[in-house]
């Protein structure tokens, strides 16, 4: 395992945990977390492959973060999500942009599936408004960090 990998790995991890326990518990993502994943996205592409790798990885951020931004304001995401994506995204570089959207969007779907069906088990109401008090929000920031994780391992394939 290369160092890069390595790298990537331990912070998508460590970031996935809390990302996953605050995006649980109370269904926020912090900017600080955010921030400080991007961060060291970018400080890594840049360590291990210099000016031409950080311009890829950060084209792919602020290309993650546009979309984060247009679906925001389409409220189909939340805004933390859109903003975890894109911190996620400056570990891969734009050309691994599709398959870090893959491995998320299976993870979200594998999510989704397992929230609503144990939900619907439990006898618990989903309101299709989610500004509704019974609504049940689904904690997208635990599919991004599952899926940002698989594609950072779909690497060392």
């Amino acid at each position: 395992m290369t160092e890069k990998a390595l790298a990537a790995l331990l912070a998508l991890a460590a970031a996935g945990l809390v990302a996953t326990y605050l995006d649980s518990r109370h269904r926020t993502l912090p900017n600080w977390l955010c921030l400080m994943l991007g961060a060291l996205g970018l400080a890594a592409a840049y360590r291990f492959g210099g000016i031409e790798v950080f311009g890829a990885h950060l084209i792919h951020g602020m290309a993650a973060l546009c979309v984060g931004i247009i679906l925001f304001s389409l409220k189909v995401i939340g805004g933390g999500d859109g903003k975890y994506y894109a911190a996620a995204a400056t570990w891969f570089p734009i050309a691994q942009g599709f398959i870090l959207l893959f491995c998320v969007s299976i993870a979200g779907f594998l999510l989704y599936t397992f929230w609503y069906g144990s939900r619907r088990l439990r006898g618990l109401p989903i309101d299709p408004d989610p500004d509704a008090e019974t609504a049940a929000k689904l904690p997208y920031g635990l599919a991004i960090a599952g899926g940002s994780i698989s594609a950072a391992l779909f690497q060392l394939i």
